[in-house]
Order: C-alpha cells, then sequence, then structure tokens
C-alpha cells in the first residue's frame, strides 16, 4: 500500500486485498495513531482519501481479516 497525491491536495492510500471484508489505515503523526476505515471498491480494492496531509505522512495498514 502507499499513498498517491491527488488533485487538491488530497492523498490516497489504496490497497488490493480480494479476501477481506474490512481493512483499516492508522496514520501516525508522532506517537499518536488516528485509525481510519478504508471503502471498499470493486475487484478486492480498499482507499482511503484524506485532504491535508503533509508530504512524509507515516501509516500502517491494519491486518485485513480474510473472509475464508
Amino acid at each position: 500500500m502507499r499513498g498517491v497525491y491527488h488533485p487538491h491536495a488530497k492523498v490516497r492510500w489504496r490497497l488490493w486485498a480480494p479476501y477481506t471484508v474490512r481493512v483499516d489505515v492508522a496514520l501516525i503523526d508522532g506517537d499518536t495513531r488516528i485509525t481510519h476505515l478504508m471503502s471498499s471498491e470493486a475487484r478486492g480494492y480498499f482507499s482511503f482519501d484524506k485532504e491535508e496531509t503533509s508530504s512524509g505522512q507515516r501509516y500502517v495498514s491494519g491486518a485485513p481479516s480474510p473472509t475464508l
């Protein structure tokens, strides 16, 4: 997973996890982690968009829970 800049200073994180129904991404700022639910998309992709994100934003994805 990686964050990609989009127009209007937005960043999108996108992950392919076809065998799960939920994925989280945690944005890290020092010792603080703020967790966000990623939106489900077609073909097993999940994404999360954030406005006003600084270059070099640290993040970690939550371990997907398999549906199998």
